[in-house]
């Protein structure tokens, strides 16, 4: 199985690494070395079957701001706050 994702805005394709594939519900496990922020269309070539239909399918990537901490402070800065999320690199 060789499936890859392609921008909706681009011809930029990125290869994705199968890590499993699970029967039981029909899902993938994959990793893939990241991309620019945005959606993706996917698609997937079977060794066997061609290729799948995935025509619905849709990878979005990006990341996202759970908290920021705290909400207040002065309108003089100084302020230390905390910013958390999701897919963010680990360099500040």
């Amino acid at each position: 199985m060789s499936p890859y994702f392609k921008h909706s805005q681009n011809t930029n394709v990125r290869r994705l690494n199968v890590i499993k594939a699970y029967n039981e519900n029909l899902t993938l496990e994959t990793m893939f070395g990241g991309a620019y922020s945005g959606t993706y269309s996917v698609q997937i070539r079977h060794t066997h079957f061609g290729l799948v239909d995935t025509s619905a399918l849709r990878f979005i990537v990006g990341s996202e701001i759970n908290s920021i901490s705290p909400r207040l402070g002065s309108i003089y800065g100084g302020q230390l706050i905390t910013i958390t999320g999701t897919n963010w690199d680990s360099d500040p």
